[in-house]
This record gives structure tokens, sequence and C-alpha cells, in this order.
């Protein structure tokens, strides 16, 4: 009970300055809402059976990060496909 009246303490002045920052109107968001769920729903891939394995979503990140793999040895997936930008590059035009 502590513990949630703690969170709720802590939330409510973030719950008050986005009421500031994005003031939407009830029918505004309904209609934000009505592309919901939120979050989306994640569904699983049937074909790819090793999907949640540890070893499996390792790997699949080593080759991700891996230099080794491209053409020159100097440049990963990840080099293009930053997951701090939601696996985008940030450029306003593509790389020639």
């Amino acid at each position: 009970m502590r513990r949630a009246a703690a969170c709720a303490a802590l939330l409510w002045p973030v719950w008050l300055a986005a009421q500031t920052l994005l003031p939407f109107t009830t029918e505004e968001r309904a209609r934000i809402a009505s592309h919901g769920p939120w979050p989306a729903a994640v569904e699983r891939d049937a074909s790819n059976r090793v999907e949640l394995r540890p070893a499996a979503v390792a790997w699949g990140r080593q080759l991700f990060f891996d230099k080794a793999l491209s053409a020159d040895g100097r440049m990963s997936c990840a080099g293009c496909h930053v997951p701090g930008l939601a696996f985008q590059d940030g450029l306003a035009t593509p790389r020639a």
C-alpha cells in the first residue's frame, strides 16, 4: 500500500505536466485511443521456434553488432539501424 501511494505521489506531477503540454480535447483523446490498444500487443512469430530462447536472442544480438559480417569489416547492422533511434539512422535522407 505504501509503495502504491509513493508511486502515485511521484507520478502525479508528471501527469499534471502532461495535461498542460498535451492539451488534447476529450474528443481528440478518444480518437488517439481508437488507434490502440496501447501498448500494441506483441504477436509471436509461429515460424520462429527459437524466438524466446535466451541463447538465440544473444546470438542474434551478437550478429546484429558484428562488424566482421560486412563486406569491408567496418560496419555492423547497428551502424545504420541504431537501437536508440528505434532502429533508424536518424538521417533526413539515406546514405549513398
